[in-house]
């Protein structure tokens, strides 16, 4: 995995060009010209797209919560009181469960996954630190044994044996990395949020015995306003999760596509 630089003349620095991906760090010139011809591998992932991600998330997790309280208090406020007998405890009843349940999870998983990513993108700025350190005390010992005919001889295999230990240890640190993310980030994202979707999807609407009719009241002002609300609610909630995929979506993370 190669990299190539790529000027940005506002800065007298390049940014470092990966798979095809600009990624976050900005380098010196001289110090991504090293890398390219002595071909060291550079952590190709944007830590500044990955922060973005995790505000994403975190702020998605927050205006969701806020939906969601706004409906509990429709359900348990108004419609619980547009509807009488036994059918108003048990519209209150389903919404409560699915709400326990099924949203109070869909809310949880955002605030650790946004952490994982927040830290998931100091990982990759320390590595990345680490390759611009070992790469730039590589280059003062390979200058240093070029001018010494002593060790001249020596220099190349120097330089081998070196780019490979880097070279490995970055493919280490990133695997690592994915290996200690998963159960923060990965898992969840993947596996729990499409069951708790289906599950909110399939809950009732109303739980237990209704009653019977003649015990059936409601305020029909009430029930309409009611259910305006909850109509803007909806609408709410799909508005945010339409708008969260597309911009999480549109993050470009780097790595090879």
């Amino acid at each position: 995995m190669g990299c190539s630089p790529h000027r940005d003349h506002a800065v007298a620095t390049r940014r470092v060009i990966c798979g095809g991906v600009a990624v976050g760090m900005m380098l010196p010139n001289e110090l991504v010209w090293v890398m390219e011809k002595l071909g060291f591998e550079w952590p190709d992932i944007d830590e500044d797209e990955v922060r973005k991600g995790a505000t994403l998330v975190r702020n998605f997790g927050s205006d969701l919560e806020d939906v969601i309280q706004a409906v509990d208090r429709q359900v348990n406020g108004d419609l619980g009181g547009a509807l009488r007998g036994q059918t108003g405890p048990a519209t209150m009843s389903a919404w409560n469960t699915n709400r326990s349940q099924n949203l109070q999870q869909l809310i949880d998983i955002m605030p650790p996954a946004a952490t994982a990513m927040d830290v998931g993108a100091d990982a990759i700025f320390a590595l990345k630190m680490k390759v611009i350190v070992d790469v730039s005390s590589t280059l003062i010992t390979l200058v240093a044994m070029l001018t010494n005919p002593i060790t001249a001889a020596g220099a190349g295999p120097m330089l081998l044996i070196k780019k490979k230990l880097l070279n490995a240890a970055v493919d280490i640190a990133v695997e690592q990395l994915l290996n200690q993310l998963a159960p923060m980030l990965i898992e969840p994202m993947a596996e729990k949020l499409p069951a708790v979707i289906d599950a909110i999807l399939d809950a009732p609407m109303v739980e237990g015995n209704i009653g019977d009719s003649d015990e059936f009241y409601a305020d029909l002002q009430a029930l309409d306003d009611a259910q305006s609300t909850m109509k803007l609610h909806g609408s709410d909630i799909q508005s945010l999760t339409t708008n969260f995929f597309t911009e999480f979506e549109a993050l470009d993370f780097g790595g090879d596509d």
